[in-house]
């Protein structure tokens, strides 16, 4: 799952949306610590007995990514896969995928990453009985002058739609 249809590709390891939020978060708390001491350090130099405030852009953001931080984590931690399929592009341009198996039901996400490695999705697939396709190396990528394509091949339990087509000009 990543924010907004989004996710951050580092080398061949892809960062869920959850994990951007958690250092987001961090960021806040570090923000927040070097303004409470420059307030603190503030009013014992001036003399003055005012109560701290933390401004609202450094506590709006840190709510914000807790939430997002938890809710992704959430799913991600009940069997999310993340694969960065090989090989890329000649432009640079890669194929991440996401699968998430629960119970009898599988699904899938279709990310393309530019060359500067963030991903925006392109299609998703469903499977049958929890198959996960690209987990078990039954997928075909394939790169033509003007795009490229992702066949998802069936262990017998079906998968739909089985052709992905990849537009790496398409970027948002």
């Amino acid at each position: 799952m990543g924010w907004a249809g989004f996710l951050f590709v580092l080398g061949q390891q892809a960062v869920p949306g959850w994990a951007v939020g958690g250092v987001l978060f961090l960021t806040a708390m570090v923000l927040l610590k070097v303004d409470s001491s420059r307030r603190r350090s503030s009013i014992t130099f001036r003399g003055r007995n005012r109560r701290n405030r933390w401004p609202w852009f450094v506590t709006l953001p840190a709510v914000v990514s807790v939430l997002f931080s938890g809710l992704g984590a959430l799913d991600d931690v009940s069997s999310a896969k993340y694969h960065v399929l090989s090989p890329a592009n000649s432009d640079g341009c890669r194929v991440a995928v996401r699968e998430v198996s629960f119970l009898f039901a599988g699904s899938g996400t279709v990310y393309v990453v530019n060359a500067a490695g963030i991903g925006w999705k392109v299609s998703s697939w469903t499977a049958d009985d929890g198959y996960e396709p690209v987990s078990s190396g039954n997928y075909e990528l394939k790169w033509h002058s003007d795009g490229g394509s992702l066949l998802l091949h069936s262990n017998g339990d079906p998968v739909w739609p089985g052709l992905h087509e990849i537009n790496c000009r398409a970027a948002p």
